[in-house]
Order: structure tokens, then sequence, then C-alpha cells
């Protein structure tokens, strides 16, 4: 392979090799090795600055790991909380369909026994019960002495 240079190009380096380069002007193997070290040492730092992006990479992949792993159970404890939510609301409404039930069976036993004792009401007679009432009333307003005549004359021998 040839070493013919035929074309230009221009590389920006840190004033410190700029002036090495300068200073071996004249001596174009010399600058070549100037540059070969300039271009390794660059070389070098590019490597530095990618395996350091790596590493970041690796803890920002980290931390979306344990955020992912935070996410999921944060919403398995939401489920959870759901759930025991769900599940107390579901036996306070089977206390209630209880409770309920228990009240609409006395309030129907209730229902019954009114029925009962208001079919066995309208047996009696109100106008003799008006004037048991009476009697009884009557009674309670006598004195001593007119209690016991009534008493001697209801007496049976």
């Amino acid at each position: 392979m040839e070493n013919n240079r035929t074309e230009l190009i221009s590389l920006w380096l840190t004033k410190e090799v700029a002036k090495e380069i300068k200073f071996a002007e004249s001596n174009k193997t010399l600058q070549d090795e100037i540059i070969k070290r300039f271009v390794k040492s660059e070389v070098k730092w590019m490597e530095g600055e990618m395996k350091q992006i790596d590493e970041e990479a690796i803890k920002y992949k980290a931390k979306l790991i344990t955020i992912k792993d935070t996410f999921a159970k944060v919403q398995d404890e939401y489920i959870d909380e759901i759930e025991q939510i769900y599940s107390n609301a579901e036996k306070t409404f089977k206390n209630l369909d209880n409770l309920q039930d228990d009240l609409s069976k006395k309030v129907e036993k209730a229902f019954n026994s009114i029925k009962t004792l208001s079919e066995k009401i309208s047996y009696i007679h109100t106008n003799n019960l008006e004037k048991l009432l009476n009697l009884v009333d009557r009674y309670n307003s006598m004195s001593s002495k007119e209690k016991e005549l009534v008493k001697l004359l209801l007496k049976e021998d």
C-alpha cells in the first residue's frame, strides 16, 4: 500500500497535541506517531465513555425493574385491599339480608297474631262487654256495706 498523502482532513485536537504536531512539523513520521497516540487516547477515552454509558444503562434498567416490581407489589396490595373491602361488604350485606329475613318472619308472625286476636275479638259482643264494664264500675264505686250485700245476694247455697 502506498503511503501517498493526497487528502487533507482536519482534526480537533487539544492545545498540547497541536503544539507537539507543530513542533514536529518537519518530521511526518513523528507527526503520525503523535496523531496515532492522540487517536489511541481518544479511542480509550471513548471506550471509557461507552463503558460508563453501559454501566448507567444497566443501573437505569435495574431502576426500571425495581419500579416495575414496586408497582406490581403496590397493585397487588391495592387489589388485596379492594378484595378485603368487597369481602367485608358482602358479609355486611349477608348479615343485613339475614336480619331482614328474621324481621320479616317476626312481622309476619305478629301480623298473624293480630289477625287471630282480631278474629277472636269479633266473636265478643261489645254490648255485653260494655254492660259488664259498667257493672264493674258500679261495684267499685259501692261502699263496703253495699258490696257485702251484693255478695250475699250472689252467693249460692
